[in-house]
């Protein structure tokens, strides 16, 4: 979960391109999970949104985002760190 989180975290940050580029690199050098599904999760809007509600819950430490974060803007996150792990 921890690496797929660095994946989102980097999609949700709007993080540049070639510091994703390095970080997915060494994410599949290492074997670790970069898409919902290498963690076993099926990308559909159900599980997305259930994460979308975990992350915003109050104790993800996603809080100290110096950003709000919306319902929306988690949700679309989680789908575009998917769609980037996947198409990496």
């Amino acid at each position: 979960m921890v690496s797929f989180g660095i994946v989102f975290q980097l999609v949700l940050e709007n993080a540049p391109e070639e510091e994703k580029r390095q970080v997915f690199s060494l994410l599949r050098d290492l074997d670790l999970p970069i898409t919902l599904s290498q963690l076993g999760v099926e990308p559909v809007p159900e599980n997305i949104c259930i994460i979308t509600k975990r992350i915003l819950d109050g104790n993800s430490g996603m809080e100290a985002e110096p950003f709000a974060l919306t319902e929306e803007r988690v949700y679309n996150a989680l789908i575009l760190a998917d769609k980037e792990g996947k198409a990496f």
